[in-house]
């Protein structure tokens, strides 16, 4: 959480290193993507996602939904949280009030799923 906070503050480089000393490697890959991203180190990015991705579909579709919703893309991080749904991710309990989910607000999709879920 703390990585996230740095994250939202404007602090990448900040973000990256906290996110790296977490002792699960989803969350080091979750915050690297993240942190990578707006470093501008776009292919660095890229290839922590797919690590993610290959690693722990399962597990953290929620997480691979966050990546998707900061950097932008709103078709696969929708994508992403329906497979978190399916999954009882955890990480839905967060759905209504995660920043990183902030560029869905005003998607009519995004509103659909938290009325499904009664958000």
């Amino acid at each position: 959480m703390l990585g996230i906070t740095f994250l939202l503050d404007g602090h990448p480089a900040e973000a990256l290193k906290i996110s790296q000393t977490s002792t699960h490697e989803v969350f080091r890959l979750h915050g690297a993507a993240l942190a990578e991203y707006d470093l501008g180190h776009r292919q660095e990015s890229e290839r922590q996602l797919a690590r993610l991705i290959d690693q722990y579909a399962f597990g953290a579709a929620y997480q691979v939904a966050e990546v998707y919703a900061w950097r932008g893309d709103k078709d696969r991080a929708l994508k992403w949280l329906q497979r978190a749904r399916a999954q009882h991710d955890p990480g839905m309990l967060s759905l209504k009030i995660d920043p990183l989910l902030g560029k869905l607000n005003g998607d009519p999709r995004y509103a659909a799923m938290l009325r499904s879920v009664n958000l």
